[in-house]
């Protein structure tokens, strides 16, 4: 692994209540086993958030198309296999959406391959869309 970077006092507006300068470090991670990181928390509301933010190519580094292969050695191993489970939440999301008389629209951030809003799609009858850092799996879940 390289250098651990330093744990910074981050002057940016925290992406959750705009707080500038109230985010202090809170955990040193390793992202995918490949990228040191430091999560920050806003002293305001307490959202935690990874500081400094991460590079295009550092997001790309984190999900290549091998991420989502349940042969690569790296990322989520068993994500096909959760299409199924994500079948069935779907199916139960669209009927308290509809409980609750919410037609949407629905936006899920970190869709990856689409596997939750392309059945929900169907069963809410909604508009639904979805947006993730991976260009793959963008790529995967608007053609398919």
């Amino acid at each position: 692994m390289s250098e651990q970077p330093k744990p910074i006092v981050d002057n940016e507006p925290c992406d959750i209540c705009g707080t500038s300068g109230s985010m202090s470090p809170y955990l040193e991670v390793s992202l995918s086993r490949a990228i040191p990181a430091w999560v920050h928390r806003c002293g305001e509301c307490g959202f935690r958030q990874v500081r400094p933010r991460l590079a295009r190519e550092q997001l790309d580094a984190l999900y290549p198309s091998e991420y989502f292969d349940s042969r690569s050695d790296m990322g989520f191993g068993d994500y096909a296999a959760q299409a199924q489970r994500n079948e069935r939440a779907a199916y139960f999301l669209a009927r308290d959406m509809k409980r609750l008389g919410a037609g949407g629209p629905v936006l899920e951030v970190g869709c990856a391959l689409g596997f939750l809003i392309d059945p929900l799609r169907r069963f809410a009858e909604a508009e639904v869309y979805g947006v993730d850092v991976s260009s793959f799996a963008a790529y995967f879940a608007r053609e398919r």
